[in-house]
C-alpha cells in the first residue's frame, strides 16, 4: 500500500514528438555550434594553411548550412540527450531570453544565424590579413624581390614598387609571364581581403606598376629597339611614344584639335612628354587627352603631365601622372593609378551613377598621390 502511494506521488511527464521550433534551448545551441565550427574552419584554413580567401569563404559557408541541417536531423534522430548538455543549452537559452528583454532587441536567432552565414567567413581582421601576407610571396618579382620575402607588407610593396619603377626607367623588360602571374596574385589579395588602409594603398601602387612593367615586357619581348627610341612623336602602328620628359618634350594642342591620341587594344606605353591645351574653338568640346578602345588596362601612361584637356581615366593605366587644370570623367572601368596627381581638375560624374565612388575620392584628394585599383 505505501509502495502505491509513493508511485502515485511521482510526476507524470508527457511525452510526444520533438518539436525543433518549439525547442529554443536546442536551437540556440545548435546554431552556436554550427557557427564556431564554420569559424574554426575558416580560421585554420586561412592563417595555418594559407589557402586561397575566396574558396575557403565558399566552402565554410557551405559547412556551415551542412553541419546546421545535420544537427536539425540530429535532433529528431536523437532527441535524448545528457542531463549536462541539456541543463547547458537551457542556461544559454535563458540568458539569451534575458538579454532580449533587456535590451529591447527583437532579433531571433536564427536572424543572428544567417546573418553570421552571410559574412564572408575568411575576411580576416586586417592585422590578421597583414601577418599572413608576411609569411607569403605575394607581390614579389621572381629574380627581382627574393630579399624582400617576410618583410612587412608596407615596406614590400613600395620597395617592389621602386624597383619597377627603376626597371621601366631603365627600359629593362622582364620575363611577361612572371610578371603576370605576380599581377594576378597580387589582384586576388586585393579584391577578396580586407587590409589595413596603408598595406591597401601600397599594394594598389605597386599593381599600376606591375601593369606598366607587364606592358613594356610584352612590348619589349615583340620589338626589344622601340624601348630605346626616344625624342620622336606618336607614329600610327608603333606601340607607344617615349619622350624626354615632362620638362624637355611638349606637345601644344592647336584649338582644332579634338584628341590627342587613340589607344589601344594592343598593349601600348607612352612615357616622358607633357601635352598641353590653353583653349579650343567656341562650341566645340574639350580635346580629350586618350581615346581607349580597351576593355582592360594594357594601355600605359606613365611620366607624363596633361594640361587643360578632357580624359576619361577608365581602361588605362597610369602611373607618376599629373593632370592639371582637367577634366575629367569616369564611367566605371577597369582603371589603375600610381602615384597620380590631380591639380585644380574638374570632375564629371557619369549619368548612370557608376564610378562616383572613385571620383568622388580623387576630388576629395587633389594635390595628394592617389593609389587606385578597380578589377
Amino acid at each position: 500500500m505505501k509502495r502505491k502511494k509513493r508511485l502515485a506521488k511521482k510526476p507524470i511527464k508527457a511525452i510526444g514528438p520533438p518539436d525543433f521550433l518549439a525547442d529554443g534551448p536546442a536551437r540556440l545551441r545548435m546554431c552556436l555550434w554550427a557557427i564556431a565550427l564554420t569559424f574554426g574552419y575558416g580560421f585554420v584554413n586561412d592563417v595555418f594553411l594559407d589557402r586561397p580567401e575566396y574558396r575557403v569563404s565558399m566552402e565554410a559557408i557551405g559547412l556551415c548550412i551542412v553541419a546546421f541541417t545535420l544537427q536539425v536531423i540530429r535532433f529528431y534522430k536523437r532527441p535524448t540527450r545528457t542531463e549536462a548538455s541539456r541543463q547547458v543549452a537551457e542556461r544559454l537559452w535563458y540568458g539569451f531570453c534575458l538579454w532580449q528583454q533587456k535590451t529591447g532587441r527583437t532579433v531571433a536567432v536564427f536572424s543572428l544565424a544567417l546573418a553570421l552565414m552571410a559574412t564572408p567567413i575568411s575576411k580576416l581582421e586586417p592585422t590578421v590579413a597583414a601577418a599572413s601576407l608576411r609569411k607569403s610571396d605575394i607581390g614579389l618579382v621572381p629574380g627581382m624581390d627574393s630579399d624582400l620575402q617576410g618583410t612587412d607588407p608596407v615596406y614590400r610593396f613600395n620597395q617592389a614598387s621602386s624597383r619597377i619603377e627603376k626597371a621601366i626607367q631603365d627600359r629593362v623588360p622582364g620575363n611577361p609571364e612572371k610578371v603576370s602571374e605576380t599581377k594576378a596574385a597580387l589582384e586576388r589579395v586585393v579584391e577578396n581581403v580586407r587590409l589595413p588602409e596603408n598595406v591597401a594603398a601600397a599594394a594598389k601602387l605597386e599593381l599600376a606598376y606591375l601593369q606598366s612593367y607587364e606592358t613594356i615586357s610584352r612590348i619589349g619581348a615583340g620589338s626589344p629597339e622601340f624601348l630605346h627610341q626616344a625624342g620622336r612623336g606618336f607614329i600610327p602602328g608603333i606601340p607607344g611614344a617615349i619622350g624626354q620628359g615632362v620638362d624637355k618634350t611638349t606637345f601644344i594642342a592647336t584649338p582644332e584639335l579634338t584628341h590627342f591620341t587613340d589607344v589601344g587594344p594592343n598593349p601600348e606605353f607612352f612615357s616622358g612628354f607633357t601635352v598641353m591645351a590653353f583653349g579650343h574653338n567656341p562650341g566645340r568640346p574639350i580635346p580629350q587627352f586618350a581615346i581607349s578602345k580597351s576593355e582592360d588596362t594594357q594601355v600605359v601612361f606613365n611620366d607624363i603631365k596633361v594640361v587643360g584637356m578632357a580624359q576619361d581615366v577608365g581602361s588605362l593605366t597610369w602611373t607618376n601622372v599629373t593632370f592639371q587644370g582637367c577634366l575629367i570623367r569616369y564611367h566605371g572601368q577597369p582603371v589603375r593609378m600610381g602615384n597620380v596627381h590631380f591639380l585644380n581638375c574638374t570632375f564629371e560624374r557619369s549619368p548612370d551613377g557608376k564610378g562616383q565612388q572613385l571620383l568622388d575620392y580623387l576630388s576629395t584628394h587633389q594635390g595628394e598621390p592617389v593609389n587606385a585599383y578597380v578589377p
